[in-house]
């Protein structure tokens, strides 16, 4: 079951819903606290299995402020802590795609995290395989690089493709070219076989687990307009 989540706070509490109608009814059969000690959330999508979630997130760096005070002791300003949050290119830069991992009873642990605006995730059904795609804007390259360069997106934009095989205690980065971009992940419930959609009708596929990949031609009738 997956739940998408909008949330700017720290701790998440989730009922989980194992429900049976009855009725006109909704019967509960059990609650799980679910807690996630970060800054800077902005919202993610949460899996929930018998046994256990993952909760993908999307974070920022928080920006921080200290007051400025007067020979009297009154405050006059407050200004960033730190250079970096001055500049707008640093600021978005400075976003992360994270993996929480919680089981029954136990502590939720950060089993991920790598720089990035936007992310993709796919888990096997018996949950051992878990590949994640992230795409990175880099807004310092963005500023300097003309946008009349015909490579400009070839230059800001990276992607790349990150694969677990035992639940996520480690991940392993898959050869991936950093200009191939991944949208969206789609695998079968055995994580073998699956699909990488990319922007600009790129549609690629695998049969050996993401080691290797097939360029697929979607046919000119099925293709939607490039917003």
């Amino acid at each position: 079951m997956i739940f998408i989540l909008k949330k700017n706070q720290i701790i998440i509490i989730l009922f989980f819903l194992a429900f049976s109608l009855v009725g006109c009814e909704k019967v509960w059969n059990f609650e799980r606290d679910f807690k996630v000690n970060s800054e800077g959330l902005d919202g993610g999508i949460l899996y929930v299995y018998s046994d256990r979630v993952y909760f993908q997130v999307d974070k920022r760096e928080k920006i921080k402020y200290k007051s400025v005070y007067d020979k009297y002791g009154n405050t006059i300003d407050q200004i960033v802590t730190e250079d970096w949050m001055k500049n707008s290119g640093d600021r978005l830069n400075r976003s992360y795609t994270e993996l929480y991992r919680g089981f029954d009873n136990s502590e939720t642990k950060l089993i991920f995290s790598k720089q990035a605006q936007n992310s993709s995730i796919a888990i096997s059904e018996d949950k051992k395989t878990i590949y994640i795609s992230t795409e990175f804007l880099d807004y310092k390259l963005a500023e300097v690089i003309s946008d009349e360069d015909p490579n400009y997106d070839r230059k800001i934009y990276f992607y790349h493709l990150y694969k677990s095989v035992d639940c996520g205690n480690v991940f392993t980065e898959m050869d991936w070219p950093l200009y191939f971009s991944v949208r969206q992940l789609l695998f079968d419930d055995t994580g073998v076989y699956g699909y990488a959609v990319g922007g600009k009708r790129v549609l690629r596929r695998t049969s050996d687990g993401a080691k290797t990949w097939q360029a697929i031609t979607i046919p000119r009738e099925f293709r939607l307009p490039i917003i």
